[in-house]
């Protein structure tokens, strides 16, 4: 199931967050977004870790859950 936060534009989100952050707060909201990669699980097999652009990763604070 997809959700808004799943299809964020990544530079949009970055250059907003630079007009309302100081310069530490936004470099961590880039490290958190960029050079980021994800792996698919199919049964045992799992793919070779593929870079993404979209969306923000699960499980960190710029991701709602």
């Amino acid at each position: 199931m997809s959700s808004a936060f799943d299809n964020i534009d990544r530079d949009i989100l970055l250059e907003e967050t630079r007009k309302v952050l100081n310069n530490d707060e936004w470099r961590m909201v880039h490290t958190l977004v960029n050079n980021t990669t994800l792996q698919v699980r199919l049964r045992n097999t799992l793919s070779a870790p593929f870079p993404t652009t979209i969306g923000t990763p699960k499980g960190n604070s710029l991701s709602p859950t």
